[in-house]
């Protein structure tokens, strides 16, 4: 207990200063994220980053700290998953769940030490599926991306029990009467043990990246290395994760559904307009987003960060 708390003490004081990133990094069109954890950081411990763009309402960007308190109660209609542990995090002032009026959670830590960030998936959205000829696959009436984050932070302290979550949701769990999630999204999750894993998400189904290795750059300069899905396989053990991984909003890990829809398709290219990022035209620059993003390896240069800096943690 007294190891969970230091750690959820210590991750309180990281989403302080993430506050300050999410709000610097202003209005656009797209989210960054990445994960770290063993022998890519400092002392071990495992580590999230957000830098959170939007640009749908006037107030997207203006970003506040919201907390939860368990209830031990479900989150709507059908929802029968126990409402354990409190939980903060950062959210924007128009993330609003219309059922339990509690703000979104787009990145935060619970009381028991686990942790997660999530960004928008693009490329697993209805819309995109759809115009490649697949049936989708979200059902509007089942959980979105932020009912998917107050799940997790509300029921789950270990890596593996966000894999089970999304196991026991592809059906819908019973909220709300779907049949499969309402989500498009990469979640990055952490625990107190130092385990550290990436998940991609549509509606029925998702992957599994387990954070193992530090992935090398080609020889072009570029991170190009493919990721597999690691949901079936066995996963390590606790303090086994080792290394780091990012994601823009486009998967990254290779799948494909049994109905024939593949995860690891980018079909947009990622432009600077103005002060935004947009998405623009048919044809696909690569998964890696090249232009603009975390899988060029950088996005916003005016926050004064890049991840392909030669520093080793």
């Amino acid at each position: 207990m007294a190891k969970a708390a230091r750690m959820a003490r210590w991750a309180l004081a990281t989403l302080a200063a993430l506050t300050l990133l999410v709000s610097l990094a202003g209005p656009a069109g797209a989210c960054s994220t990445a994960i770290a954890t063993g022998s890519s950081t400092v002392d071990g411990r495992p580590v999230v980053w957000k830098n959170r763009d939007n640009s749908l309402t006037v107030d997207c960007w203006r970003s506040i700290v919201c907390r939860h308190t368990a209830t031990g109660g479900s989150f709507g209609s059908g929802d029968r998953y126990t409402d354990r542990f409190n939980y903060v995090a950062l959210t924007a002032t128009d993330s609003v769940d219309p059922v339990t009026g509690e703000h979104y959670p787009w990145m935060g830590v619970n009381e028991r030490g686990l942790g997660l960030v999530s960004a928008a998936c693009h490329n697993l959205a209805n819309d995109v599926v759809a115009a490649r000829g697949y049936p989708v696959s979200q059902d509007t009436n089942g959980a979105n991306n932020g009912v998917l984050n107050m799940w997790v932070l509300s029921r789950c302290e270990h890596v593996d029990e966000v894999e089970q979550l999304l196991r026991d949701t592809n059906n819908g769990g019973g909220y709300n009467n779907s049949y499969a999630r309402n989500t498009n999204t990469i979640l990055m999750a952490i625990d107190r043990w130092g385990n550290a894993a990436t998940f991609e998400a549509d509606g029925d189904s998702f992957t599994r990246d387990n954070v193992t290795r530090t992935y090398a750059q080609d020889g072009e300069g570029y991170y190009a290395q493919t990721h597999d899905d690691d949901k079936d396989t066995a996963n390590p053990p606790d303090g086994g994760y080792n290394g780091f991984d990012w994601r823009a909003n486009f998967s990254r890990v290779t799948w494909t559904k049994p109905n024939g829809f593949p995860y690891f398709v980018d079909d947009y290219v990622n432009e600077i307009v103005g002060d935004q990022v947009v998405l623009t035209g048919d044809r696909g620059d690569g998964i890696h987003d090249w232009e603009d993003s975390t899988s060029a390896v950088m996005r916003w240069n005016r926050i004064g960060i890049r991840m392909d800096d030669n520093h080793l943690k």
